[in-house]
């Protein structure tokens, strides 16, 4: 059976990080039953995206963002930034791309791609 797969949009950032592990936990049991998962960063969402963030639990008993998102990565998942968000147009803070690393293996996306996706997948948000 072809599993259709799950689109999570993550728009919670640090200010909201249990809300946020619970969707980057969400993605890595469902990768774990072998459905195809995307994961979409958006808005706060996408402080997750730099290397100094979520490196350390946020909810008692699941690991740090951080570990989330590589155990992602590493089952098949794809981790994606709005390309508006990551050059600074959705963020009330200063743009960060050009001063801070991000993760590697994550790479930019519009929310064109995420309304496509919503045809034929089941779509999340946190």
């Amino acid at each position: 059976m072809d599993m259709p797969g799950l689109q999570i949009i993550i728009s919670s950032g640090p200010e909201a990080s249990p809300k946020a592990a619970l969707g980057f936990a969400t993605a890595a049991a469902a990768l774990a039953t072998g459905m195809p998962v995307h994961v979409f960063l958006v808005m706060d969402g996408t402080r997750w995206a730099f290397q100094s963030e979520g490196c350390e639990p946020e909810i008692f008993g699941f690991p740090a963002i951080a570990e989330l998102m590589d155990t992602i990565q590493s089952a098949g998942g794809q981790i994606e930034i709005c390309s508006n968000c990551v050059g600074g147009s959705c963020d009330h803070e200063s743009p960060r791309a050009a001063s801070e690393p991000m993760r590697p293996g994550v790479v930019p996306a519009g929310l064109a791609t995420v309304a496509i996706r919503t045809q034929h997948m089941q779509t999340l948000t946190f």
